[in-house]
């Protein structure tokens, strides 16, 4: 009998009695645990299933990551000050146990403040993402809102640093 992501066989004995007829007894087996009377072994189905279903919700986290090659493209020797951009992103996944479909679209404003040893750019977005996911045995959707803010640091010397701070409402 399978529950969780545990089978669980009972420990029946089989034999004939003194009269010659089948019995059938469950008995205890050698374990740790008092009054034991079924073997336990991983449920390797169900384990697959959540694992996929998790990979699928890290995929979930992953579409709301954010880096300024992302969001702004390739911003050396750009002679704008200010700029509006729009990035839109979709995809799917699929495997023995489950599919998915994703769609993201971004948009945001920035503002080009430059210093002596580097570039600032800093700006606010906005996004809105799509998430669906089909299974044998369940679906589900999500949907995501999020806005934004974001300060990039272009160096003079080529490495750059980027913060992002993102709230994201996600309803199912």
């Amino acid at each position: 009998m399978e529950q969780g992501f545990s089978t669980y066989t009972p420990n029946v004995v089989f034999f004939h009695n003194e009269e010659n007829f089948a019995q059938w007894n469950l008995e205890k087996i050698d374990s740790k645990i008092k009054d034991e009377y079924f073997f336990t072994n991983d449920n390797t189905q169900a384990i697959a299933k959540a694992k996929s279903i998790l990979a699928q919700a890290t995929l979930g986290s992953m579409i709301e990551w954010n880096n300024m090659h992302k969001r702004m493209g390739e911003l050396r020797n750009n002679p704008y000050e200010s700029g509006v951009w729009l990035r839109t992103f979709g995809g799917g996944t699929s495997d023995e146990y489950n599919s998915g479909k994703y769609f993201e679209i971004q948009s945001g404003y920035d503002k080009l403040n430059e210093y002596s040893n580097f570039e600032l750019y800093s700006g606010v977005m906005i996004n809105y993402t799509n998430m669906n996911l089909s299974a044998t045995d369940l679906s589900a959707k999500l949907n995501g809102y999020g806005i934004g803010q974001y300060f990039s640091f272009l160096f003079n010397e080529g490495f750059y640093s980027d913060f992002v701070l993102r709230y994201i409402l996600s309803s199912k």
